[in-house]
């Protein structure tokens, strides 16, 4: 439930605090370590996400962030902590309370060395307050603190920002996205992810930082797009294009960006007159939230952008299918995409159009196109980029490609009938009927064996009926 509907600005506290504590293991636990740091004489606070998360009614979440004032050497006195990587450097240590991880932050200023680099701080400086800690965060929705007790910590009006669904920078917007380049992408993500608008002012500043955006690192950028596609379809399509908004989709997916400018015929896909409008509309088809197929939708028609051709009055892209896959092999090197997606993405690239036809193919090729791990990614791309045409979409002719795929599905390509057809139609099994030799006679053996798998998909034999495959065996023409 959102937030507003049951909160006023006089409680200064997180709606029904005492209750989510009791109920939620991970922030009652949280809660012991402010307590004892309070018990110290020292200020703890829970910051970061986890407050904006509390105010907007998600009980559903972890990783729960602390600040205080209080010295290492108390921290490291009362808890037990242990360091990851170089943060100790920055006041940040980790302690384990009841079997959870706390990260444990002391309130900070911090200074930059090579703005042009935009890579975060290079040094801080401990501070004894809050408002000066929070003052570094990057959006005011994620500057709040809050006590043990429930009680609002606001110095910078990220609460009246919740209650307005508004992404605002913490004091002057350009300012933050000098010190971290990488914060206009996550303010992109958070807007999107949450249905909230941009600040106008902070709007204006990612605008104007948006050519620094190829200073960064492509790990970060990437991981930011991969949070991106963990949303929902829909969401994912409102994400681009606020990337396009922003003007940062040309230099962070200029493939992308391109597609604008690839026309489409209206009475083929009504639903835009060019493939960036076409592919958003498959995005905004897709109901799920997978990352892979979300890419893999995103990038499915990318070949577009090498294939056009102008003839009759008609735009049309021969052979995008193949197209699109140098294209994504030189994007997944920039970004460095893990290869399981790039070769999802080129999967569903190269074979996106064969779905459409898949009435058409025989058994065989459709089995062969099941055997690829990517197989339930690349049918769930085929289907949104069905269904984005709107009135176009056949759902009879779909029902009937989804009934063609369960029934070779059930007859050929479960882990069972797999074993049971190596089991009948194998090297061994061959040389046997045939009187080979497997060492000599291996390829044509191999041909044997695939023209007897043909044969068995393509006509709907029985598994069960050995005695016909193994007659067929005996007659296959070398």
């Amino acid at each position: 439930m959102y937030f507003k509907e049951f909160y006023t600005l006089t409680e200064n506290k997180i709606p029904n605090w005492d209750n989510l504590v009791k109920t939620n293991p991970e922030l009652n636990s949280a809660v012991k370590v402010l307590k004892k740091i309070n018990s110290l004489g020292y200020e703890a606070l829970i910051v970061g996400g986890t407050p904006r998360d509390l105010l907007l009614g998600h009980e559903n979440f972890n990783d729960v962030d602390i600040s205080t004032n209080a010295p290492m050497n108390v921290l490291e006195k009362e808890f037990k902590t242990h360091s990851i990587g170089k943060n100790k450097d920055f006041g940040v240590v980790v302690v384990e309370v009841d079997g959870y991880n706390f990260e444990i932050a002391q309130y900070r200023e911090d200074f930059y060395g090579d703005y042009s680099k935009g890579v975060g701080a290079t040094q801080t400086k401990r501070v004894n307050d809050f408002k000066s800690d929070s003052a570094r965060r990057d959006f005011q929705l994620n500057s709040l603190g809050v006590t043990a007790s429930g009680d609002i910590i606001d110095h910078w009006g990220g609460v009246n920002d919740i209650l307005n669904k508004k992404i605002k920078a913490v004091g002057d917007p350009n300012q933050r996205f000098k010190e971290d380049l990488i914060r206009p992408l996550r303010a992109i993500r958070q807007a999107t992810k949450l249905g909230f608008t941009i600040d106008k002012d902070t709007m204006n500043a990612i605008i104007q930082h948006a050519p620094s955006i190829s200073k960064v690192a492509s790990e970060r950028i990437t991981k930011e797009l991969i949070k991106m596609s963990e949303m929902s379809g829909s969401k994912f399509a409102d994400a681009i294009e606020l990337l396009d908004k922003a003007e940062l989709l040309k230099y962070i997916l200029p493939e992308v960006y391109g597609l604008k400018s690839m026309k489409h015929n209206p009475e083929h896909h009504p639903e835009s007159p060019h493939v960036a409008g076409h592919v958003l509309a498959c995005l905004r088809s897709y109901k799920g939230s997978d990352s892979l197929v979300n890419f893999s939708i995103l990038f499915h028609d990318i070949g577009k952008l090498t294939t056009y051709d102008y003839n009759g009055g008609k735009h049309s892209y021969h052979g995008h299918d193949s197209a699109g896959v140098p294209i994504i092999e030189e994007v997944a090197k920039r970004l460095k995409l893990d290869n399981n997606t790039r070769d999802a993405m080129i999967f569903c690239a190269e074979k996106h159009m064969y779905i459409h036809r898949l009435l058409e193919m025989s058994n065989e090729k459709i089995f062969k196109l099941m055997q690829n791990k990517h197989w339930d990614v690349l049918l769930q791309v085929a289907e949104a980029d069905a269904r984005s045409r709107g009135s176009l979409f056949d759902s009879d002719e779909w029902n009937k490609i989804l009934q063609k795929i369960e029934n070779i599905k059930k007859n050929y390509a479960n882990k069972e009938q797999l074993d049971k057809i190596k089991k009948i139609v194998n090297g061994y099994k061959v040389a046997e009927l045939r009187g080979m030799n497997l060492k000599v006679d291996g390829k044509n053996i191999g041909k044997i064996i695939k023209s007897t798998i043909e044969w068995i998909l393509n006509n709907n034999i029985s598994l069960n009926n050995e005695k016909e495959i193994y007659n067929y065996i005996m007659q296959v023409d070398l």
